[in-house]
């Protein structure tokens, strides 16, 4: 539960258990959609992911649903995303990303009164870049001391 809500997440290179322990209900995609009242994403970029988001997927959305992308623009599929918000299917939209970068001068989703966007620094602050330069030191010197390093991506 997170701010009192419910989470699913779908997410193929993850298993249930893992799902789980993070308080996450791991379900197919088209289940996240049709649950889900807000939707992040945080996907790669990668082939499987590119428009993932099209005119099927906001069609399935809940009428009022929230979409949040942090992740990277092409996920979602700009052409759908503004036919989705014009239509009513999607009831706002908030962008760290956009769908082609940098966004055109002339893009709707600049402008469009349902849509809040930040460039993707959107999570800087002074206290989060202290932060993040703290943890990385304490992971060389844990790494350098042979302890085990925090948040370890290619684990031996």
């Amino acid at each position: 539960v997170a701010l009192g809500f419910d989470v699913v997440t779908s997410d193929p290179y993850v298993d249930a258990e893992t799902a789980a322990d993070h308080g996450a209900d791991l379900v197919e995609f088209e289940t996240l959609l049709d649950r889900s009242d807000a939707v992040t994403i945080h996907s790669p970029l990668v082939e499987e992911t590119r428009g993932m988001f099209d005119d099927a997927a906001f069609e399935r959305m809940n009428d009022g649903s929230v979409l949040v992308n942090v992740a990277r623009g092409p996920i979602v599929d700009g052409d759908a995303l503004r036919a989705a918000l014009d239509d009513g299917e999607i009831k706002g939209v908030g962008l760290d990303v956009f769908p082609e970068e940098p966004p055109a001068a002339d893009d709707p989703l600049r402008t469009h009164e349902r849509v809040v966007a930040t460039p993707h620094v959107g999570w800087y602050s002074e206290e989060a870049n202290a932060e993040r330069r703290r943890r990385a030191a304490e992971n060389v010197r844990a790494a350098l001391t042979g302890e085990r390093p925090e948040n370890v991506v290619n684990e031996l």
